[in-house]
């Protein structure tokens, strides 16, 4: 049997498991009254099951489990042994998995303080440079060609923290933060299948059926439909960051020189992370100018800023998804003319251009508001009184 078939029964088991618990997650849901409740903060206006990404972990680890039994049954020698160490590293990925999916659960269904969560990340994310998976091979785009390993360590689970809660964060309207996902994973499955990691392309599939299988739920469920719809929850966001972490610096620590300027491959492979990550820094310098509790939500995220311009819910998920796949056309194109350092400074000159774009149809709309309509919605998407902020 070819890898390929047994890549094409990983996702379709994958998405088979999607399909057969995501109703069963719904039903206990119902049944237990555990819903997202509408706030002035939220989009959704009825209550939906938030638990949507209990799924995404039990489907993914037996998804793997799968292709790594199929490989050895059929493939043998030709693929089990560099399996080996791959494999080793996914469990370091599956122990911190399943100490941010027991969190997220908790979270989600009686809530956590941030600190507990912010403990747990961190300690999860030394898991990886205990495996040998740090960011050591991307300095030299800022003129580095070595750092002390402590210091790399360091960066490492800071790195890992920061997506875990970026991608945590970008969860704020319908498919959002999964349809980036379903992107991101696609695009890494492409990435292994040219740097001939069996194994990582079968973990992006085993992610990627389930997630697939979410989104639908998660977009066409509810109103007249039967399937109803549900949310991922900090469970999912928290699983979904983590597995993004885990290949992404799976990349960075690639070493095989078959995979030419593998530095470009890593810039490629962040690109899609853009929006969300540089998205923390906006909204958290805003809270630090308008003297706000860092941690206090509210509605500064890139989606809100979308939903201001007249945008609606599933128009606002198309456009972030869109934008999206424009960074990674960029990062693909521009390392041709670039070089890498440059490609990065473009990716933020143009992230800087669309919130310009943005900001300036925010300011029509809101020209366009009655001067109480405008005063009701200044008090909702800001902390400060009688300011706009244009971050």
């Amino acid at each position: 049997m070819h890898v390929s078939y047994i890549y094409l029964i990983t996702f379709a088991f994958s998405v088979a498991m999607g399909f057969i618990l995501l109703p069963r997650i719904v039903r206990v849901a119902d049944e237990k009254n555990l819903y997202d409740l509408p706030d002035s903060r939220r989009v959704h206006k009825t209550p939906t099951p938030r638990l949507g990404g209990i799924s995404f972990l039990p489907v993914a680890i037996m998804s793997i489990f799968l292709f790594n039994v199929l490989s050895v049954h059929f493939l043998g020698a030709r693929i089990a042994p560099e399996n080996t160490l791959h494999f080793m590293r996914f469990q370091s990925c599956a122990i911190g998995a399943f100490l941010l999916y027991m969190v997220g659960i908790t979270d989600d269904m009686v809530g956590v303080d941030y600190r507990w969560k912010f403990a747990v990340q961190i300690a999860v994310s030394t898991l990886f440079p205990l495996s040998g998976l740090t960011l050591h091979n991307i300095f030299s785009i800022f003129w580095l060609d070595s750092l002390p390993p402590a210091f790399d360590y360091a960066l490492t689970m800071f790195v890992v923290v920061y997506i875990i809660n970026a991608i945590n964060l970008i969860d704020g309207v319908d498919g959002l933060a999964a349809g980036i996902c379903i992107i991101t994973f696609t695009l890494f499955a492409f990435i292994f299948l040219y740097l001939q990691h069996a194994f990582m392309v079968a973990t992006c599939l085993s992610i990627l059926g389930v997630l697939i299988v979410f989104f639908v739920f998660n977009i066409f469920g509810g109103g007249s439909h039967k399937m109803k719809k549900l949310f991922m929850g900090d469970t999912g966001s928290y699983t979904l960051g983590y597995f993004i972490c885990f290949l992404l610096l799976y990349i960075a620590s690639y070493r095989n020189m078959k995979a030419m300027g593998f530095i470009r491959i890593f810039d490629l492979a962040v690109s899609p992370l853009v929006i969300p990550m540089l998205d923390i820094i906006r909204v958290v310098w805003a809270r630090y100018r308008d003297r706000v509790p860092l941690f206090k939500a509210d509605k500064r995220h890139i989606h809100h800023k979308l939903l201001r311009t007249g945008l609606s819910p599933l128009g606002t998920m198309a456009t972030m998804l869109l934008l999206t796949l424009m960074f990674i056309g960029l990062d693909i194109a521009a390392p041709l003319y670039l070089k890498t350092r440059w490609v990065i400074l473009s990716n933020i000159a143009l992230w800087v251009l669309m919130h310009l774009v943005i900001n300036y149809f925010i300011r029509k709309r809101e020209a366009r508001l009655p001067e109480s309509s405008y005063a009701m919605h200044n008090q909702t998407n800001t902390i400060s009184e009688g300011k706009r902020f244009e971050l």
